[in-house]
């Protein structure tokens, strides 16, 4: 067996620490048996059981931004952990089963209007962002407030998608200015900036829709969350991009500078002031 070490020295004195390894010491293991069984790899299974795996839809915080974030939200559930893993995504350890299974039945957490996706970790499991077909996403619509029922807004929001939850302030009607809905919606969809529908005398009327975040894909950049029409890069390619031209002269041929191109200065004009004294009085006038 290995001896535990408390840093760089062992936890004993070098007599102890010698006599220990006497009594316990390290089994060899032949060239042909480094074969793992079940019960080598069981207490790191059995350690990370009550672990998440969570990313972001459209973000890759920092693990340090993440992690505040987490234990800012969970701080009921007891974080014991948040590490970063590959591909954008954080291995969340809780310090029960029972707190890891509250937060897989009850929370959708939103990080700057995006969705966290959550799923239990599982040992040997591949979890791909792109196995995510569906996710919830915030939206605002706008319509009169006798369709804030759960039963009116299914029905009026299910062009777009599954209605979810409704948020607390809606819930309580302590804001009437337009009902804030959790949605599931498909990645890449349409997304329409109004519904219609048929009232309870048959009337047609129309609902506007905000939606706080769209799960939308990028063709410039390749990111989640905007068009191609809103990429901020494409718009830096085409504003902040440098021209450069060949400068003319005897002294610095094939030399290359930044063209600048300034403002033109324009002067108002100065205005003259003269003045005349009389015996009763100094006046101005501008000539």
């Amino acid at each position: 067996m290995a001896y535990i070490m408390e840093g760089d020295k062992p936890n004993h004195s070098l007599g102890e620490w010698l006599n220990e390894i006497g009594k316990h010491p390290i089994s060899r293991l032949s060239k042909d048996d480094n074969t793992i069984a079940l019960e080598d790899v069981q207490p790191e299974i059995d350690f990370w059981q009550s672990s998440v795996v969570a990313f972001v839809i459209g973000a890759s915080p920092p693990v340090q931004v993440m992690e505040g974030f987490i234990r800012r939200i969970w701080k009921q559930y007891g974080v014991d952990k948040v590490i970063n893993l590959p591909k954008g995504m954080y291995l969340i350890r809780l310090n029960t089963m029972e707190n890891r299974d509250k937060i897989l039945q009850n929370e959708r957490p939103f990080f700057d209007s995006k969705p966290m996706i959550l799923k239990p970790w599982v040992e040997d499991m591949d979890f791909m962002q792109d196995e995510i077909k569906k996710i919830p996403i915030w939206m605002q619509v706008s319509v009169d407030f006798k369709y804030w029922g759960i039963r009116s807004l299914e029905k009026i929001l299910k062009p777009v998608g599954d209605l979810l939850s409704l948020d607390a302030v809606t819930t309580r009607r302590e804001r009437l200015q337009y009902a804030r809905c959790m949605v599931e919606v498909k990645f890449n969809q349409d997304f329409p900036d109004y519904v219609e529908f048929k009232d309870e005398k048959g009337n047609r009327r129309r609902a506007v829709l905000h939606y706080e975040w769209k799960p939308i894909l990028c063709s410039t950049c390749h990111k989640v969350g905007h068009s191609q029409q809103e990429c901020y890069h494409k718009k830096e390619t085409k504003q902040g991009q440098k021209q450069w031209v060949r400068k003319d002269s005897e002294n610095n041929q094939g030399q290359e500078k930044e063209k600048v191109v300034e403002p033109r200065r324009v002067e108002a004009p100065k205005e003259k002031i003269t003045t005349r004294t009389t015996p009763s009085e100094a006046t101005a006038s501008v000539e």
